[in-house]
């Protein structure tokens, strides 16, 4: 058997194990003996809850954010996206997630932004203005950063978009 259990200990502590064991048999199929081994998980266990906190914390932080936040992985797919920037496109996670930047922008947007997306891929952050639809139609100013993100062996494995909506700065200027 294979089992994850929780303990409780006499001090109120609660421990979290693993336990791996087998019986033996003899001719029979009486039991002779039972080899196993035992695996204090409490730690692990600890650790993921925190990971999933601070996940969690992230999200609605970078939700609660005025600017688009997403990221994309090395084959320019949606991993990440804030509210901020799934409301820009009117789409929802799911029709977002795992889209390539061309699905979602079309070839014309793409190609407008191909040498950046290329550039934070190659490791060089850039920042860039563009005029780009939003999803009611309008067209709109926009500030786009792309900042590429390094993975542990140092390779370049996304990058991560921040755009800034400037249609209202740029009114108030001409203004």
């Amino acid at each position: 058997y294979a089992e994850e259990y929780r303990l409780l200990q006499a001090d109120g502590e609660l421990r979290w194990v693993f336990a791996r064991g087998r019986c033996y048999k003899d001719h029979h199929g009486r039991p002779t003996r039972f080899l196993g081994a035992a695996l204090d998980l409490t730690e692990r266990k600890n650790t993921e809850q925190a990971l999933r906190q601070s996940q969690t914390e992230l999200q609605l932080i970078i939700n609660a954010m005025p600017i688009l936040i997403s990221y994309v992985d090395r084959d320019q797919r949606f991993r990440l996206n804030n509210a901020a920037y799934l409301d820009w496109y009117g789409l929802t996670p799911q029709e977002l997630f795992g889209k390539t930047i061309e699905e979602v922008l079309g070839e014309h947007a793409y190609q407008l932004r191909a040498e950046y997306i290329k550039e934070a891929l190659a490791g060089k952050s850039c920042s860039f203005s563009i005029d780009t639809k939003h999803r009611d139609g309008s067209i709109r100013s926009a500030l786009m950063n792309y900042l590429p993100r390094h993975g542990a062996d140092g390779a370049v494995n996304g990058f991560y978009i921040f755009v800034i909506d400037e249609s209202e700065r740029k009114v108030t200027e001409e203004a």
